[in-house]
């Protein structure tokens, strides 16, 4: 059997190349099948609410990062490029006191995330997005009993008393976190408060004073109450200018 002489290989070659790359270029032009949904974010009052973030969770899909935008002066918003399937839409403006609507902890039963089909090509229009009342800010430091010192490491955790299944658990925040201090947006609904952290007693709020055991905190909307949460050490000290020994320690906190 006689062999194919080295320029036709050499030539079929370079025409199966020039064929690849047609067919590539070909499916590249081609517009990617994908759909868009628009509409608006409002509160309880049904006022439309600007700069709130609006996100797409695609339903039955593990995603790190969902498509998302802002909402315009008018509360109006536009979700691009977005494949066919179901989506449910998420909003929320933290900085104003709107949770998140998938916060479970946060939310209430007010808000509003609805779930949205798209298939190809299409564009879904005038979805209404509402969000729940105004939640309040806890805020405050997290120090030592001992030395006064900003825990870093410390752990909040918030639990709504009404189902004890929502809870927020968080560090401190990253641009104080030297300071100890926090700012944690909380519902209207009762809710406890604990806090972790390693080498201290795990600390539990209590109103001033009480003998029965944690309390819960009830906040208004735009409320904002600071709290200084003074965590007592595992292993306990006596100075000589000061005692200060379990006994010395009431409750640890400050409002």
């Amino acid at each position: 059997m006689n062999e194919m002489p080295r320029y036709k290989v050499v030539r079929m070659l370079v025409l199966l190349l020039v064929s690849l790359a047609v067919s590539a270029s070909h499916v590249s032009s081609q517009s990617p099948v994908v759909g868009t949904i628009s509409g608006k974010v409002i509160n309880v009052k049904g006022e439309p609410i600007s700069d709130a973030r609006v996100s797409a969770q695609r339903v039955g899909v593990i995603a790190m990062q969902w498509p998302s935008t802002e909402t315009n002066g008018d509360g109006e918003f536009t979700l691009n490029d977005l494949a066919p399937g179901t989506y449910r839409l998420h909003a929320g403006k933290e900085d104003e006191g709107y949770a998140p609507t998938y916060s479970i902890f946060r939310s209430d039963d007010i808000a509003f995330a609805p779930h949205v089909s798209v298939t190809e090509n299409q564009a879904v229009l005038n979805i209404i997005i509402q969000l729940g009342s105004k939640g309040g800010w806890l805020t405050g430091r997290v120090v030592s009993a001992l030395t006064n010192q900003a825990i870093t490491d410390a752990q909040i955790t918030v639990r709504r008393v009404d189902d004890p299944t929502k809870f927020f658990s968080t560090g401190l925040n990253n641009k104080t976190k030297r300071g100890g201090s926090f700012k944690i947006l909380v519902p209207t609904a009762p809710f406890t408060v604990e806090v972790t952290a390693l080498g201290y007693h795990s600390w539990r709020y209590m109103e001033i004073g009480s003998a029965r055991g944690p309390d819960s905190i009830t906040m208004a909307p735009e409320e904002t109450r600071r709290l200084t949460i003074r965590m007592r050490p595992k292993e306990w000290l006596v100075t000589p200018d000061k005692d200060v020994s379990p006994h010395s320690y009431r409750n640890g906190q400050e409002n």
